[in-house]
């Protein structure tokens, strides 16, 4: 019985997370049924759940957990954060719920997927769940026309669901669905989301096959394909969003680029304390009177060298991660990389960290992945346990 529910202890992390960003995107189009209060439950949620997970795990290992765990990093990073809060007196329950957003969903995912026995089924529901979100956006964009930042930016959610798409085992379905997000990506007219499609796209492609000697070939044509896709798209919709990149040397990215210089500029000149610690959350708003648009950016200048650090070691946990998955040649390795550069796009262009509901699905995804693949890793050690017990060394 225990073995069981154990099993089934995926679907609060799964549950928690999508009921969040299906209210959030009926919040962002103004739907009648959204509820503030589920919303706060949600985030209660992944505060309890979190932490009873992260608490059973250490007990069952003895306070004993891997350096490569992104649970152990992540848990840093959220402990580094909250003293930083204190210390800089942001005491504000909004606050605290947008810089403990991201660690907390990367927590409750990743040790509430430990024992599914397959993730197939989650992957499933997950790309059902995109479609009711790709209509919601298509409704809105075609037939309401609802302005607004809010509205705008619900690509992501579309977008950052990516690497779940790319885990379908049925090709037809997966090329469907990335279809219908190349489709949301050219009319939402985001050139963030556009990047992030075609990245993960492209190093999907070139890692699929490394054994493959036409893979340049092919991955050429993907790349056109991929382009009159787009420029088939734009006609059909009457958008332009390959003339919003031509316009970036005229707008800077939106105003990115000005905002950089200030930030690059004031990032040394500061204190030898603020340099260390920061100047608090909304350092960087009180500065340029906006966000960074950069979340290696924000974070330094909001909780200091020290607060940077801890974000990079998740970076850093995410990619020795991969790296052991490429050399065991693990099923989801590929994907996973392709999470790895979602994050890093988003992080590197927009604001994440302000608005972490964004990354909540690739959170989940973590959590899944790494959590399928440490019992893959297990199955393969009791394995090689079994077959060393049964040489005959007569």
């Amino acid at each position: 019985m225990k073995k069981s529910n154990k099993g089934k202890r995926w679907i609060i992390p799964f549950a928690i997370i999508n009921v969040f960003l299906i209210e959030n995107m009926a919040k962002a189009y103004e739907f009648s049924w959204v509820s503030d209060p589920i919303r706060l439950l949600c985030y209660a949620g992944l505060l309890c759940f979190g932490l009873i997970f992260s608490i059973l795990h250490l007990i069952k290992k003895r306070g004993l957990v891997e350096r490569r765990s992104i649970g152990l990093a992540t848990s840093i990073y959220l402990i580094i954060i909250l003293i930083m809060l204190l210390g800089h007196n942001n005491t504000a329950s909004d606050i605290f719920l947008v810089c403990f957003m991201i660690p907390l969903s990367i927590l409750t995912s990743y040790y509430g997927y430990m024992g599914i026995n397959n993730i197939d089924i989650s992957i499933d529901i997950e790309s059902g769940i995109f479609v009711i979100l790709w209509i919601a956006f298509i409704y809105n964009k075609l037939f309401l026309h609802q302005a607004g930042a809010g509205k705008l930016n619900s690509i992501f959610y579309l977008i950052l669901l990516l690497p779940f798409i790319l885990c379908i085992k049925h090709k037809l379905w997966r090329r469907c669905l990335i279809l219908l997000l190349i489709i949301a990506a050219v009319i939402s007219l985001k050139r963030t989301a556009l990047l992030i499609l075609f990245l993960g796209l492209i190093v999907y492609l070139w890692n699929r096959n490394t054994t493959d000697k036409s893979r340049m070939i092919k991955m050429f044509g993907a790349i056109i394909g991929l382009f009159i896709i787009v420029i088939i798209v734009q006609e059909k919709f009457s958008v332009d969003i390959l003339g919003k990149f031509e316009a970036m040397s005229e707008d800077g990215g939106s105003g990115r680029a000005d905002i950089y210089k200030v930030l690059l500029e004031n990032l040394f000149s500061r204190s030898l304390s603020s340099f260390l610690f920061g100047d608090g959350y909304y350092a960087v708003v009180n500065l340029v009177g906006g966000t960074a648009h950069n979340d290696f950016l924000e974070i330094f200048f909001d909780f200091g060298l020290i607060g940077f650090c801890a974000y990079l070691n998740i970076y850093r946990i995410l990619i020795k991660n991969y790296i052991q998955m490429k050399k065991i040649q693990y099923l989801y390795a590929n994907q996973f990389l392709v999470s790895i550069i979602c994050f890093f796009v988003m992080s590197m262009l927009s604001h994440v960290i302000m608005i972490p509901s964004y990354m909540m699905f690739i959170c989940l995804f973590w959590g899944m992945i790494l959590s399928d693949y440490k019992k893959t890793i297990s199955i393969s050690k009791e394995k090689l346990k079994y077959e060393n017990c049964n040489i005959d060394i007569s």
